[in-house]
């Protein structure tokens, strides 16, 4: 879970940071899918952690409501994260730097305080299960994964490219195969790849340097 929250923190930091140095009408959508891929994938992730993750774990606890804080912290930030992902469908020419970082600024205060405070959770869950816990973990993986096939477009570049396989002294997340991350470079990432532009790492998750702040 913490690769998944790295690379939220990881992208709201590229969009945030970029915004003020795009200027051109094709720069602008390029940016605005990236906030659509980036928000997207973050409302199905917490879709997916209250449909099945968590009730999962709570079942594998034996602890009905053992992770209602964490339901409730979503609720805190939804509406500035839907309105972030509204903002990302206006036309370029309508593009505002200080508008997009001000929606930004609403709410992620709100979410990055609730990345931190969902892993202590997570950790609290030790001492029960762990064998149920890590079915009730997969099964969430499992319908993510369906899920992001529906955006395959949007999402499986945008993860592909915020991740970093150098944190934590270094990981394969979200363990694709060699042939999968391959089909996403030569026949998924090509169709949107000015917006991939502002990823914070390549295809291969390799982190890079933005030539929007250069």
């Amino acid at each position: 879970m913490a690769n998944a929250h790295n690379c939220m923190i990881r992208g709201i930091n590229a969009i945030y940071q970029q915004a003020p140095h795009v200027h051109s009408t094709q720069d602008k959508s390029d940016l605005l899918f990236f906030v659509y891929a980036w928000s997207r994938w973050v409302i199905e992730h917490h879709d997916m952690e209250e449909k099945v993750m968590f009730p999962g774990f709570e079942e594998a606890a034996g602890k009905p409501g053992i992770l209602s804080a964490n339901v409730d912290q979503h609720a805190a930030f939804e509406a500035g994260l839907l309105h972030l992902h509204k903002y990302a469908s206006i036309k370029p020419e309508q593009f505002s730097a200080d508008e997009l970082r001000s929606r930004i600024e609403a709410f992620q205060g709100v979410l990055q305080q609730h990345l931190n405070d969902e892993v202590q959770t997570l950790l609290a869950l030790r001492p029960y299960d762990s064998e149920r816990l890590a079915d009730a973990f997969d099964r969430g993986e499992r319908y993510a994964r369906d899920k992001s096939k529906e955006g395959k477009e949007a999402i499986f570049p945008i993860v592909m490219g915020m991740r970093d396989v150098t944190y934590e002294g270094g990981n394969n997340w979200p363990g694709i195969p060699p042939h999968a991350l391959e089909d996403i470079d030569k026949n998924i990432w090509p169709a949107h790849a000015g917006a991939w532009r502002f990823l914070p790492s390549d295809v291969n998750g390799k982190p890079k340097s933005s030539s929007f702040l250069a």
